[in-house]
């Protein structure tokens, strides 16, 4: 089994979006990608942060403030 890494994940991600939203009839620019971010390790949010992902989500306020301390957001 051949291991993926995160920009070549988020780069099918994308491009399934992409897809998708030319068989939906829909500009691409109307839709975007949110990250959840409920089990991922620092490392693997500030990889995509440096992949020029911007969009992340918590369900949980906690979880916000904390991550807003490790980034420094």
């Amino acid at each position: 089994m051949i291991e993926s890494t995160l920009k070549d994940r988020l780069t099918l991600i994308h491009y399934r979006m992409r897809m998708a939203t030319e068989l939906a009839g829909r500009a691409s620019h109307d839709v975007q990608l949110m990250l959840a971010t409920k089990t991922q390790s620092a490392d693997t949010l500030k990889g995509c942060i440096g992949l020029g992902e911007t969009l992340f989500g918590e369900n949980r306020v906690s979880s916000v403030t904390c991550n807003q301390i490790r980034f420094g957001m």
